[in-house]
């Protein structure tokens, strides 16, 4: 087993908690974190070769990384390990203008940090993890995952499972996901995403750089069964893009709870409140649903009425 150490400059706003507690992958495998040494573990390929990445910030400017894998490690695997951490944390993200317009109302998010989404090591695998949040519990989330790197997951240094690869997924039945996985439902579309990933029919990891608008990824994304407006939308926030709002049923029951009742469609009261962030709505929205995950004793700002 090969070990090795490395530190990457960190940009001035991260702060590693915050992006690792973003939304839920944090609870999802092959991701865990170790809230006594604030430690991010996460699992990703390098070279074809599974390898586990621990990830802590001992300062403001600089993140440090220990690399185990089987086999040598050498200067171009640390460069490619540099390249997924900055993939999975978003450091090449820019959020100046996002805070530059939110103003005071979020001054609060940029002194946390608050920003990036953590993403996992593929397209692929948030893809896959969007799906299983589907129309369900996060609980029921949480168990479809964990069955499903149990299951499938190749084993990687000191036995941890990478997520499974889309030729991985591809080769077992829609049954195999319906019984074994107990996705529901969504069997079918476990089965036929890995396939569309394995042939490249849609090359997922073009989305990471994908040239057009987001509307226009929108309607990609909208391509693979399964995977709808909500998912379509928050892919994107992982990706970096928040002209979309993403909106769940847990979104519009917190809506009201943070912005006070609303009279009529919550859906279309959060259209109107968020509009003024443009690009940014999406971002303004999570935010602040999630601001009581990241503050204690928040001063909630003056309830939203319907005018």
């Amino acid at each position: 087993m090969a070990r090795t150490n490395f530190s990457i400059k960190a940009p001035p706003w991260l702060r590693l908690r915050t992006i690792v507690f973003s939304h839920g992958w944090v609870d999802l495998p092959p991701f865990a974190w170790n809230e006594s040494t604030k430690t991010l573990r996460a699992v990703g390929r390098i070279n074809r070769r599974i390898v586990l990445l621990e990830i802590e910030q001992p300062k403001v400017s600089r993140l440090d990384v220990v690399m185990t894998a089987k086999g040598a490690l050498s200067e171009s695997s640390i460069d490619q390990a540099k390249a997924v951490i900055n993939e999975m944390l978003g450091l090449s993200h820019d959020f100046a203008e996002f805070y530059e317009l939110a103003g005071e109302d979020f001054a609060w998010a940029k002194e946390l940090g608050s920003g990036p989404f953590l993403r996992g090591a593929s397209v692929f695998e948030d893809a896959v993890k969007m799906l299983a949040t589907t129309n369900c519990s996060w609980s029921l989330t949480r168990q479809m995952i964990n069955r499903l790197v149990d299951e499938l997951g190749e084993k990687g240094p000191e036995g941890v499972r990478a997520f499974p690869t889309p030729e991985q997924m591809a080769e077992r039945p829609s049954d195999f996901y319906r019984d074994v996985i107990r996705t529901g439902y969504r069997a079918k579309f476990f089965k036929e995403i890995a396939e569309i990933s394995a042939s490249r029919k849609i090359d997922l990891e073009r989305w990471k750089q994908f040239p057009g608008t987001t509307k226009e990824l929108v309607t990609e994304i909208r391509q693979v069964p399964g995977l709808g407006r909500y998912a379509a939308e928050n892919l994107c926030k992982l990706l970096g893009r928040f002209d979309g709002l993403g909106l769940d049923s847990w979104c519009l029951k917190k809506f009201p709870m943070v912005r006070g009742p609303v009279r009529g469609d919550v859906a279309k009261a959060i259209e109107r409140h968020y509009k003024r962030f443009g690009a940014w709505q999406g971002l303004a929205l999570w935010l602040d649903l999630t601001r009581d995950w990241h503050q204690k004793d928040v001063t909630v700002p003056e309830p939203f009425k319907k005018k």
